[in-house]
């Protein structure tokens, strides 16, 4: 099974699991945890129970980002969809690995994965003042990351 470790606001809220081989641990950091840094532009906490944690942080302003330090060997962006929503720029370790573009219709929990050779990282997704043709807005939104940790096995346990 896959151990996950839920973070919501710097405190640890326990493990939950589900059945499948173990590669390692998933650290889920959400929009609330004290560990990102939100800067570079005016940022709206959003409320909605379909989102992880329940909040989302929202921005218009081209250059807005979110910035995670972490170590690990991948780490996933957790965001919702919609047609209003525009195209996020991602760095890691200050080098264009990538956009997200999070126009569509709404959805709640896509994600985008991004794998890094293990250590410690910095990962940094910013507003890049782009959209599709056919979104409405210029808003970027994102709900939480997932850090991932490989433990170079692979096998099963049983989290309590």
């Amino acid at each position: 099974m896959r151990l996950w470790l839920a973070v919501l606001g710097g405190a640890s809220l326990g493990i939950v699991t589900a059945v499948m081989p173990v590669y390692g641990e998933e650290l889920v950091v959400d929009d609330t945890s004290d560990r990102i840094t939100w800067d570079g532009g005016a940022w709206t906490v959003v409320s909605d129970e379909r989102l992880l944690g329940g909040t989302e942080h929202v921005t218009s302003e081209v250059g807005a980002r979110a910035t995670l330090a972490f170590a690990g060997d991948g780490v996933t962006v957790i965001y919702r969809a919609g047609r209003d929503l525009a195209i996020a720029s991602v760095e890691i370790d200050d080098r264009l690995v990538g956009n997200i573009d999070q126009y569509g219709p709404e959805e709640f929990g896509r994600v985008t994965a991004f794998a890094v050779a293990p250590g410690e990282h910095t990962i940094s997704v910013a507003h890049s003042g782009g959209r599709h043709r056919e979104a409405t807005g210029w808003k970027m939104a994102i709900d939480a990351f997932v850090v991932q940790v490989s433990d170079g096995g692979a096998g099963s346990r049983t989290e309590d």
